[in-house]
């Protein structure tokens, strides 16, 4: 087995609803894996599900990463449905206070 080869792998991606998760998770899918796109945007994560059935195979998985809860059910359904994970891209952005850097955020909604 090439562990480098996408083909038949089941690949959790969070924040592939937009940007680079996205990118990445239509990449993969056309090189043949399985492509949990992870996602607390609903509406960008079934857009990017659209994109890779149009080559591949994947599903669409609510997923806000700071809530364990919905991280488990991610992971439950997945193995229900690919008995396995093979690799899982953490890609997801948590933007908090950071005045050290000074970046803070005015707008709870951005």
């Amino acid at each position: 087995m090439d562990i480098f080869k996408a083909e038949n792998k089941v690949i959790i991606i969070t924040g592939a609803g937009s940007g680079i998760g996205k990118k990445t998770a239509i990449l993969f899918a056309k090189e043949g894996a399985k492509v949990i796109v992870a996602d607390v945007n609903e509406k960008g994560g079934n857009e990017t599900v659209a994109e890779i059935k149009k080559n591949g195979e994947g599903f669409f998985a609510k997923l806000d990463v700071t809530n364990r809860e919905q991280s488990k059910q991610m992971v439950k359904t997945t193995l229900g449905k690919y008995g396995r994970i093979d690799v899982l891209i953490n890609n997801a952005g948590i933007v908090q206070d950071a005045p050290q850097f000074g970046f803070c955020r005015t707008d709870q909604n951005t």
